[in-house]
Parts: structure tokens; sequence; C-alpha cells
């Protein structure tokens, strides 16, 4: 009975250092960096705020490729973590000022996708 006390206990420890740590804006500035990082430059961040679990506030965000350019000024994302780890992507709120989408010419038709199968599941309630 006292281990399952010791283990209930560590694990209540072990989730509230995660919920600290998911909260700090410290927590977000490394996971952008990480997807920066991972999108070889392509995906920037400027003046991000926020937590990764509350809003996110972000005043530019860029993605670009040879094909295609996307720019998010002023923009705001609050989603659910959690619901991440079973495969979910809940997003509770999704605003920006502006969006601009710019694709390059490719001198060919345009092709259908031949799948559009989602990693995960995703749900916006809402966007603005």
């Amino acid at each position: 009975m006292r281990r399952l006390a010791y283990l209930l206990l560590g694990l209540l420890a072990l989730g509230a250092a995660l919920a600290w740590l998911a909260g700090r804006d410290a927590s977000l500035q490394w996971a952008l960096a990480r997807v920066t990082q991972a999108s070889q430059g392509k995906l920037q961040f400027e003046g991000v705020r926020g937590s990764l679990l509350g809003t996110i506030d972000v005043n530019r965000a860029h993605f670009s490729s040879p094909e295609l350019e996307i720019s998010i000024t002023r923009g705001s994302l609050q989603f659910s973590l959690f619901p991440l780890l079973t495969g979910d992507l809940i997003i509770d709120r999704v605003a920006a000022d502006t969006v601009t989408l710019r694709q390059a010419p490719t001198g060919k038709p345009s092709q259908a996708p031949q799948d559009l199968t989602l990693p995960l599941a995703i749900q916006v309630k809402r966007w603005k």
C-alpha cells in the first residue's frame, strides 16, 4: 500500500512539473526554435508570447519555400495540449489580422493531391 502511495505521489509530482514546464514562455520559445530548426528555416516566428497551455500570440509567422509563401501578422492561437497525446488537435480559437498566401507559378496545371489523410484529427472550435 505504501508503494502505491509513493507511486501516485511521484506521478502527481511529474505531472505538476510537466504542467509547469508547458506553462512557461521559455518552453514555448524552445518548442518554436525546434520547429524552425526542423523546417530548415522555412518557418520563422517573430514576437511570440504565451505558453503551450494557454494562448500563443505571434507578431509575425512566415513560411517560405520555392513554391509557396505564407505570412501571418498578429496571429493568436489557443489549443488544448493534452488531446495531442491521443492524436487529436483541438484548436479552441485561431485569429489573425492578416494572412497572405503567394503561390509561385509553375507553368503546369494544378493536380489534386493523391491523399488528404492527416496524421491526427483536427477540430477548430472558433476561427476569426
